[in-house]
Formats: C-alpha cells, structure tokens, sequence
C-alpha cells in the first residue's frame, strides 16, 4: 500500500508549529514539514546528522568568551600569589590584608559578571524550551487524540501543563534565584576567615538538589501512573468500535480494515511528531547546556590550578562558584529530562491501545 504521508500531515494544522521551527531553527535548510515527513519516511537520521554540524560550529564560536573567563582567573591568582609572597617582607600584616582585599575585590567583580552571562543563557534557555513546549503540546496531543488515544491524550496533556508551569514558575522564578544568591553566599563566605556562612550555604546546595530528584522523580512517577492506566481505557474503547463495526452485515470487515489503515496511519505520524519533539528539544536546550558546562570547567579546572599558590579564600570561593554552576547545569538538564521522560512514555506506551 502506498501511504500519502504528505495527505495525512496536511490534514493537521500545524502552522504555529511551523513558524515556531522557523524562528527557533532559522538556519536550517529545512522545515518543520519535511522533519516530520523524513522521520515518517524512515530517512529522520540523516536530516538530522546533517544539523548536528551546527551545534559544533556556535559552539566553537563561544569559544573566546571561556578563554576569557580562564585567563582572567589565572591572572588573578598569579596577582594573588605575588601579593601573599611579598607581603612575608614587610613587618606590617595590614599590608598583606590590603593586597588580599584588593585581588578579592577583583575576584567578586569578575565572578559577578560571569554569573549574569551564565545565567542569562541558562535562562534563555529555558525560556526557548518553554515556548517550544506551549506551541508543540496542543499540536501533539490532538494527533494523539484522534489516534484513538483521548483518554491518553487528555491524561498526559495536564500532566504536560503542570510540568511546564512547574519548570516555567518554579525553576525559572525560583530556583534560578536560588543558585545565584548561593553563588553570593560563596562570595561572601570568602571574605570571612572563619566561614561563617558555610552551613547555610550547605543547606542552600543541599536544598536544590533535592528539589531536582523530586521533581525527576514526579515526572517519572505521573508518567508511569498514566501509562498503566489511560492506555487501558484506550484499548477497552477501541475494542468496543471493533466490535461493534464487525457486526455490521456485508461491509463489517471491509470497514474494520479501513479504520486500522487510518488508525495505523495516525500512530506513524504521533511517533513522527514524539520522535521530533525529542530531537528539537534537545537541539534547543544543546547550545545552552553545553556553554554552561563549559564554563563549569573552566572555573573548577582553573580553581584547582590556582590552588598550588593562590590563596586559599580566593581558591575556595573560585571553586565553591563553580559548584553553583554546576547546580545550574544540573537545573537545567532536569527540565529538560522531565519533559523527554513524558514524552517517550507517551510515544511508546500509548500505542498498547491501538493494535
């Protein structure tokens, strides 16, 4: 038989879906149309190896802005280094705190910068991820819906919406804030010799962190919940329409036919469009999260390097902002494994009650 797979994604409208492509992915040489109707085609893996080249080329491109960050800091603990070896000379310790302060000083008003430039692309990214994710979900589920999946449909789209309220009102408003005061705190607690403010920065980390598991362990867990459950209703349904169109005298199983034609027809394109969202996504959020570890390298790495002579509140405080952005990145792979996790389970779960 041969599928007009060109027919059947015409019979959707996915037109907001198309210009979110297009603003997103301004730069390929596709379009929203011809992804879907390459993954049908069974060809999705070569349009999509074709893309990946990009990824390396703007991330290349970021390149100087981590350098930057790595010599700078280098810089500041060579400085630190000369002023704690030239301080032994003079009698008067005020002029050894002096120089502290100062190369201090200069640590706060670089790391600053730093964690408004990563924070800006953490949320960025996030923010692109959210819109993607208010366009695609209506398109998906109604195909979802008319697949013969409206229990499934209608059960995982709230579970959708409550993820992306949760990513969108509590990750980006509030554990985004959460990350950079400990990052503050870190500043901080490097002044203070005695470190006072290490317990709650502690608590702080520790908090977030566990934050995160629930929120992976949620969205898991409701996955799962709706899988046992909303394919079954689905099933019992279908077998029902089966049932009932098969009794009909002469045409019964002509029609039977027909109906599991356009219902198999329908699950291609619900996998095709699964199958897209997981590889857009991930193309979305890629650049983002792959900047952001970048910069979590450079700061640990030169941290440690700084460690054989620079002075320790400075090493500590460089090393302890590379442990916040290190949260960040968790941050954000978790929204983005919250969603990936749904959808997957959607794709290959919701297909029991059409076969």
């Amino acid at each position: 038989m041969n599928m007009d797979f060109s027919s059947l994604y015409g019979q959707y409208d996915f037109s907001s879906m198309e210009e979110k492509f297009e603003s997103l992915f301004p730069t390929w040489d596709i379009s929203f149309r011809e992804l879907i109707l390459a993954v049908m085609k069974g060809n999705g893996a070569e349009v999509i190896t074709g893309q990946v080249k990009e990824i390396f080329y703007l991330l290349t491109s970021e390149l100087d802005a981590v350098r930057f960050v790595c010599v700078t800091l280098l810089l500041i603990g060579i400085i630190s280094t000369v002023f704690m070896n030239f301080s032994g000379i003079f009698p008067n310790q005020q002029i050894g705190d002096l120089g502290f302060k100062f190369t201090y000083l200069i640590t706060i008003i670089f790391l600053i910068k730093v964690n408004a430039e990563v924070f800006t692309v953490a949320k960025t990214g996030l923010d692109s991820c959210i819109s993607f994710l208010q366009v695609f979900l209506p398109c998906y589920f109604i195909v979802v819906g008319t697949a013969g999946g409206s229990a499934t449909a209608f059960g995982f789209y709230q579970v959708f919406l409550i993820g992306v309220y949760m990513v969108e009102q509590v990750l980006v408003t509030l554990i985004l804030p959460l990350i950079s005061c400990y990052m503050l705190l870190c500043i901080m607690n490097g002044i203070l010799e005695e470190e006072r403010l290490s317990m709650f920065i502690r608590i702080v980390k520790n908090g977030v962190r566990t934050f995160l598991k629930v929120l992976l362990t949620l969205s898991a867990g409701s996955g799962l919940f709706q899988s046992a459950i909303t394919p079954v209703i689905d099933t019992v349904k279908m077998n029902a329409v089966k049932k009932t169109v098969e009794i009909i005298p002469g045409i019964g199983e002509l029609a039977d036919g027909s109906v599991q034609v356009l219902l198999g027809m329908s699950v291609l394109l619900k996998n095709a469009l699964g199958i897209g969202f997981v590889v857009l996504l991930l193309f979305i959020c890629a650049i983002p999260i792959l900047k952001v570890f970048l910069f979590m390298i450079v700061i640990k790495g030169t941290a440690a390097l700084m460690g054989l002579s620079a002075d320790r509140r400075i090493t500590g405080c460089t090393n302890a902002f590379g442990d916040g952005i290190m949260l960040l990145l968790q941050t954000m792979i978790t929204a983005v494994m919250f969603f990936l996790i749904l959808v997957l389970i959607v794709t290959f779960t919701a297909n029991r009650g059409f076969m």
